[in-house]
């Protein structure tokens, strides 16, 4: 054993160094490529999805269309939000890669949403489940709109250093009582470890209670992540404004450039890593595009596929 020891420590004397300056100068080609990448090309221009994403991309809009006019006559505020915005802003669109859209609602009208889907839609057409966000489903299709909570916080102040603060205590808060992983809350109701799908909102409405300060900000809710990344003053979201995303007006925060920036940095540039969503071909079903195409007539929006 103690020989082994010896060899192995060798061994890593020798080539660790090695490896990691390898890895350094991998990085720093990785940082030159990405700098030549946002110098030469304009990511404004990149090529729209064409193909079974760009199907998938439509019935999500579709979607969207159908809980506009919902949440219109629910009284729900929502406004669109993290890569959808994103797209709407860089791409007057879906970002190329990208096959689904999310929106945010404040806690109050978020627990009002599963009533509303239940009153209006048709249960053979469309599924819904509550994870850590609500997900509308088109039946047999990939096409779905994630919704997410926002609570209000009251801090101190909105400097970087609360906002900051902040994050790190809704993290903290998510590890120790919640559970986020798509599979095991259910509109059922199952336990998630010790906390139930009603009592995750409980939970969150006394875990934002317990800021109190003077200024008012807005961070997607407790259970949604351990690294909340989307924090906005309330002057930065409110009043709504409106972008258009493929053709269509939706409500958005009131200042979109800080939004963005807040969540994704320098925004206008390619990203240091593309993550497409999906395996198109694995996800599209038998009768998956008639389901969508159908959607897309019943909400008018045009199949533009080339």
């Amino acid at each position: 054993m103690k020989l082994l020891k010896q060899i192995v420590r060798a061994f890593a004397l020798k080539f660790i160094p090695d490896v990691i300056a390898r890895l350094d100068r991998l990085e720093a080609e990785k940082t030159t490529l990405r700098y030549i990448v946002n110098e030469v090309l304009d990511i404004k221009r990149f090529p729209r999805a064409n193909g079974d994403l760009r199907l998938i991309q439509l019935g999500d809009v579709a979607l969207l269309k159908l809980i506009k006019g919902l949440f219109a006559n629910a009284g729900i505020r929502y406004w669109i939000h993290s890569g959808t915005l994103l797209g709407a802003v860089r791409h007057n669109g879906f970002i190329p890669w990208d096959d689904d859209t999310d929106i945010g609602v404040f806690r109050e009208d978020y627990d009002r949403i599963i009533t509303c889907f239940r009153q209006n839609l048709a249960p053979e057409m469309y599924s819904f489940v509550r994870s850590n966000c609500i997900r509308l489903i088109l039946r047999g299709t990939p096409c779905q709109v994630d919704i997410f909570p926002f609570d209000a916080y009251g801090v101190a102040s909105v400097d970087s250093e609360e906002i900051g603060q902040l994050k790190f205590k809704i993290g903290k808060a998510n590890r120790q009582n919640i559970v986020t992983n798509w599979e095991r809350l259910q509109t059922d109701g199952h336990v998630i470890e010790n906390l139930t799908e009603n009592e995750i909102a409980a939970y969150a409405r006394r875990f934002a209670a317990t800021f109190r300060g003077p200024c008012k900000i807005y961070a997607a809710g407790v259970e949604v992540s351990d690294s909340p990344s989307c924090v906005l003053p309330e002057d930065r979201l409110l009043p709504f404004g409106e972008v258009i995303f493929e053709g269509e007006t939706f409500a958005a925060p009131r200042d979109v450039a800080y939004t963005l920036r807040a969540q994704y940095g320098e925004y206008m540039k390619f990203p240091r890593v593309i993550y497409p969503h999906c395996d198109i071909h694995r996800r599209m079903k038998d009768g998956s595009h008639e389901r969508i195409l159908e959607l897309l007539s019943r909400e008018g929006v045009a199949d533009d596929r080339e």
